[in-house]
């Protein structure tokens, strides 16, 4: 009889298996968007987390890049009477480990790519919702941002500079001047959950206020990009405001 009781004594302490950790370690666990019902409220409300960290991800946030912003820097036209007028914003991001300038350490600010904010979002609530992302890319891009491991890893920071820039990075560029990144790059903040709650737009392939496309594509990564269909649009617009004459062509189609 003891011995009976002790066994499912055993058997009922038997431990819950860990959840599995999602975004590789740079945050963006979780579904991309999620309805949550709760019992003081009938309706069911869209809550937007980060995007996870991983190669799925990255395409539908490149398209998402391409759709809204038709690969311009800034919005084309007259918002007074052009009936077609939409509006963005897009930033260049940047990043680095190792803390700044005065560590031996530091890598200084790489430039990754370019993030964009469309409809209800903003320049921050962007950054906050792909920064496990922007992470993932970048230290795929950039093996000097891993170069001290889990040290690395931990020190990872995100910097964007607004207006952007036509210029595309490449992997024979190094950091950006120490200057350059005193007179005009900010640390990414995280968004407050206020300005967060105003994004409403489901995060799909089809329909997204925010997007992100790296410089070019991370090492191992080939993405069949849909950028050209973006661009079939675009060949009367100004070339002066154009990203596709600076698109790199180790980007496989």
């Amino acid at each position: 009889m003891e011995t009976s009781l002790f066994a499912a004594k055993k058997k009922a302490s038997k431990k819950k298996a860990k959840p599995k950790q999602a975004g590789g370690g740079f945050g963006g666990g979780g579904a991309s968007a999620s309805t949550s019902n709760t019992k003081e409220s009938s309706s069911s409300a869209t809550i937007i987390k980060p995007v996870k960290a991983d190669k799925t991800s990255l395409e539908k946030q490149w398209d998402a890049f391409a759709a809204i912003t038709d690969l311009e820097i800034k919005p084309l036209g007259d918002p007074d009477t052009d009936d077609d007028y939409t509006y963005f914003e897009v930033a260049d991001v940047f990043v680095r480990s190792g803390g700044d300038s005065s560590s031996e350490s530091s890598t200084g600010w790489f430039r990754i790519g370019k993030i964009c904010a469309f409809k209800e979002a903003t320049i921050e609530a962007s950054l906050t919702l792909q920064k496990g992302l922007i992470f993932w890319t970048a230290v795929h891009m950039r093996r000097e941002l891993m170069a001290l491991g889990k040290a690395s890893a931990t020190s990872l920071e995100l910097g964007y500079i607004v207006p952007p820039i036509v210029y595309m990075g490449t992997e024979t560029d190094g950091p950006l001047d120490d200057d350059e990144a005193d007179a005009y790059l900010k640390i990414a903040t995280k968004a407050s959950p206020e300005v967060l709650a105003k994004i409403t737009t489901p995060i799909t392939k089809a329909n997204s206020s925010f997007g992100f496309r790296p410089d070019w594509n991370p090492s191992g990564f080939t993405y069949k990009r849909r950028e050209s269909a973006a661009l079939k649009g675009n060949s009367k617009k100004s070339a002066s405001t154009r990203l596709e004459d600076a698109l790199d062509d180790d980007v496989s189609d």
